[in-house]
């Protein structure tokens, strides 16, 4: 077992959308990150017992961010403090991280919904300028996708701040900072292309379309597909690296409604559909 030596250079967090003017990361929060990184990597295994003072050491800081860190990870659940017995590393499957997905969707397609009935002054307008940010990162050729994960996390957290339920907003935030998210955009090269950022933008584009139409229930699929197909990428990239298999009972679906772009990118989604066939003096198409 292995841990990082020193902190790592200007560690940059997985924007929320939320947090104030993406402020850097905390030295406990950079330290967290770092170690719980290589616990999802595998790296450190599971049952090794840590010490705050084993982490001052490893990355040349007091014991006081080392114990805050320690802090941070047991939150996270990646360690287990136990009284008078000692820290250990918790054991974390491919399964678990998956569940880790699996509830930030459900719940960023809640928030979806919440924000397509509630349509609130300012938010809708607010997620298309996200929405346009992602599409000029999307098309240059030098982009990082790293950078344009942020973006697109991005999006997801002004989606959950529209949502007007301000639990739900806070709870997204958390899962946002957790580690996972490091670990899978460290690894994943699954923005690597100006083709696949483009059809993530087709995506979150038919996402605000719904929302702008006052369509929950669409607005809530078209972000789950999304999400979902973002979580099978990043998780077929932890499988290759942690050399454990995914269970999949664990990798929870939405049953699109009419096109799936999972399928075929360039699908059309009904909102699209009904303004293509719109003629005057002939009423828009109306179905399922």
């Amino acid at each position: 077992m292995v841990l990082p030596t020193s902190m790592p250079q200007r560690a940059r967090p997985v924007a929320s959308g939320s947090r104030a003017a993406n402020r850097p990361r905390t030295v406990p929060e950079q330290i967290a990150d770092e170690f719980g990184a290589r616990v999802i990597e595998g790296t450190v295994v599971a049952g090794h017992r840590i010490t705050e003072q084993e982490v001052a050491l490893r990355f040349g800081v007091s014991r006081a961010p080392a114990r805050e860190a320690l802090r941070l990870l047991e939150r996270r659940g990646l360690i287990e403090i136990l009284p008078r017995r000692g820290t250990y590393v918790r054991a974390v499957s491919t399964n678990a991280i998956a569940e880790l997905f699996n509830v930030r969707i459900a719940l960023a397609g809640y928030a979806a919904r919440a924000m397509a009935q509630a349509r609130p002054d300012g938010h809708v307008g607010a997620l298309e300028h996200r929405l346009a940010d992602m599409r000029a990162m999307a098309r240059r050729s030098d982009a990082d996708p790293r950078e344009f994960a942020r973006a697109y996390s991005r999006a997801i957290g002004s989606i959950a701040k529209g949502s007007g339920n301000d639990a739900l907003a806070a709870v997204m935030r958390d899962l946002a900072n957790h580690t996972a998210w490091t670990t899978v955009w460290r690894h994943t090269l699954d923005f690597a292309t100006p083709r696949r950022r483009d059809a993530v933008c087709r995506r979150i584009g038919r996402v605000v379309q719904a929302i702008a139409a006052g369509d929950g229930e669409g607005a809530e699929s078209e972000l789950r597909v999304a999400l979902e197909d973002t979580r099978d990428t990043a998780l077929g990239a932890l499988t290759q690296l942690r050399g454990d298999a995914l269970d999949e009972r664990h990798r929870v679906r939405t049953q699109a409604t009419d096109s799936d772009p999972r399928h075929d990118h360039k699908e059309e989604t009904r909102h699209e559909l009904a303004g293509r066939n719109r003629r005057p003096g002939k009423a828009p198409p109306t179905g399922p």
